[in-house]
């Protein structure tokens, strides 16, 4: 297993820097999963640690000895694509074989490995076939199979599932994550799905821009964002961000939104403006008797629960609430808040106020 550190590391082609100054440990056995919106550079940061991209500056190491220096294949790295990457004329024993025969491996501990691993997979019946022959959740775990083989310092996994079917996605997840804590090996996950994040990670990094955003578990990301962008990249579905303002009263500090208010967190000067997040389900509808109150907007079942999206003046508002309430569009409903739950944000910079 491998401990990964990275330091001070910064990616540029041509003009453009796509990384910058990027800090992260990764300690052995740990399944942290690189997360955010597409051209963040996860991808890319990814690359690095490969050896399938040079680093502009900075310095990677395996296990405290640099390697940012040497090629791939000295890296001692397992790396899963997106696109499978099988070789097509070659049957599925081949592929998973492919790299230990150019390594000159006995036969003995060939066959044993690609055994071994085909067990683990459950595609030991698919061996004598092409990958033509298989389905899409079949080649992806002839290519995890055929990084297992190698016995690596740490798995790369670039996007794995992207070419799946939704439903075929959350089986894949499941069985990547057992296979973790069945291997123990240190794993570095890249996605643009939260979801994937969420349930697959033991610390997840959040990017953007080429930056790192926040470190953490995924509940610590979602109870503890660090700012505005993380809470609405974490959690699904999305944040509700409301406009407010600091005011005083009474020698107390309070947010203040549309027609109601909540004590302010430390930090907040009397004035200032802020955004307050709340997540869909702590917001719950309550009945309002006339016109008054918050026009319906979208009523979306998902089964055990309803999303119901709402507008007071010109903000939007989402609610996720238990079972099918009894509203449609155009009906007026009143909105209570859990504010025990909610987020404070500066406006300026979208920096969360502790609360």
């Amino acid at each position: 297993m491998a401990e990964l550190t990275l330091r001070g590391v910064s990616k540029r082609f041509a003009d453009v820097e796509v990384l910058k100054d990027i800090d992260l440990h990764i300690e052995q056995g740990e399944f942290v999963v690189l997360v955010g919106p597409s051209g963040c550079g996860k991808s890319t940061l990814l690359r690095l640690v490969s050896g399938l991209e040079k680093v502009s500056s900075g310095e990677i190491a395996i296990n405290g000895k640099r390697i940012d220096g040497i090629g791939p294949a000295e890296r001692d790295l397992a790396m899963v694509f997106q696109s499978y990457a099988l070789y097509p004329h070659m049957s599925v024993r081949r592929n998973l074989s492919y790299s230990l025969r150019i390594r000159k491996m006995s036969r003995v501990d060939i066959d044993e490995r690609v055994s071994e691993a085909s067990r683990i997979l459950g595609i030991e019946p698919l061996l004598d076939r092409l990958p033509k022959q298989l389905s899409g959740g079949q080649r992806q775990r002839v290519a995890m199979g055929r990084a297992i083989v190698r016995d690596p310092q740490a798995f790369l996994f670039d996007e794995p599932l992207s070419n799946l079917d939704a439903g075929l996605r959350v089986q894949m997840r499941k069985e990547i994550r057992e296979l973790h804590q069945r291997l123990g090996a240190t794993s570095i996950y890249v996605t643009h799905d939260q979801i994937e994040a969420m349930t697959m990670a033991d610390r997840i990094v959040v990017m953007r821009a080429g930056r790192i955003e926040q470190i953490g578990s995924p509940m610590e990301l979602y109870e503890r964002p660090a700012n505005r962008f993380v809470a609405g990249f974490i959690g699904s579905p999305a944040m509700n961000f409301l406009r407010a303002k600091a005011v005083r009263r009474d020698g107390t500090m309070w947010i203040t939104l549309t027609e109601t208010s909540f004590p302010a967190p430390k930090g907040v000067t009397e004035g200032e403006p802020v955004v307050v997040g709340l997540r869909p389900d702590a917001i719950s509808l309550v009945k309002r008797e006339g016109n008054e109150g918050a026009a319906v907007i979208l009523v979306e079942p998902t089964g055990r629960e309803t999303l119901v999206e709402c507008s007071i003046g010109e903000e939007n508002i989402e609610a996720l609430v238990t079972g099918k309430p009894d509203v449609a569009p155009g009906d007026a409903v009143g909105l209570a808040f859990d504010f025990s739950r909610a987020h404070v944000f500066r406006e300026t910079d979208g920096m969360r106020l502790s609360q």
